[in-house]
C-alpha cells in the first residue's frame, strides 16, 4: 500500500480493520497528547520507527530541539508588535522542518508515496502538526501490527477449548 491507512482528520478514530479482518486498537488520547506535548509524541514514533542513526535531523534530540523551538517561539510570540509574531513564525518553521524530516523518514521506511511533494508535507507539519503526528502514530501502530504473526485465537476455538 503506497498510501497511509487512516487520514490526516482521523483523529478520533478508535480502531482500524486491515484487508484481512484484523482488527487495530488506538488510544483516543493520543491526538490530544501530540496537540499538548508535540516533542513527546515526535520522540516516540521516531524511536518507534527504529531507524539507522543520523537517517533525520537531530534523530537523538529531536524532543529536546522541538521543545526549545516551541519556547523560543512562545517567546517570540510574546512581544509587543507585529516584530515577534514575524519571529515568532519562523522559529517554528525550524521545529515544522524538525517533523518533516521524521515523517519523510516514515514514508520512505513504508513506501508511502501518496505525499511525493515536499510541499504538502511541509504544509501538514507547520499547519496540521499535532494531526499530523497522531496519524504518524496510527501509522506505526498498524504497520507494527501488520507484520505481528500473533494473531489472537477465534471466539470459537477458545470454546472448544473450554469444552
Amino acid at each position: 500500500m503506497n498510501d497511509f491507512h487512516t487520514g490526516l482528520f482521523d483523529c478520533c478514530k478508535s480502531e482500524h480493520t486491515l484487508h484481512n479482518g484484523r482488527v487495530i486498537k488506538f488510544s483516543r488520547l493520543e491526538p490530544l497528547k501530540a496537540f499538548l506535548c508535540p516533542c513527546i509524541v515526535l520522540e516516540e514514533n521516531t524511536r518507534r520507527l527504529e531507524l539507522e542513526p543520523n537517517s533525520i535531523y537531530c534523530q537523538k534530540w529531536n524532543c529536546f530541539g522541538y521543545f526549545i523551538l516551541g519556547i523560543i517561539s512562545a517567546a517570540f510570540a510574546s512581544i509587543p508588535g507585529q516584530d515577534g509574531l514575524y519571529a515568532s513564525d519562523n522559529i517554528l518553521l525550524g521545529a515544522a522542518a524538525l517533523h518533516a524530516s521524521e515523517r519523510d523518514a516514515l514514508m520512505r521506511k513504508y513506501g508511502i508515496t501518496s505525499e511525493s511533494e515536499s510541499a504538502i508535507t511541509c504544509f501538514k507539519t507547520s499547519c496540521c502538526w499535532w494531526m499530523a503526528l497522531a496519524q504518524e502514530s496510527r501509522e506505526i501502530t498498524i504497520r507494527e501490527q501488520m507484520n505481528d504473526p500473533y494473531q489472537p485465537p477465534s471466539v470459537m476455538e477458545i470454546e472448544q477449548r473450554l469444552l
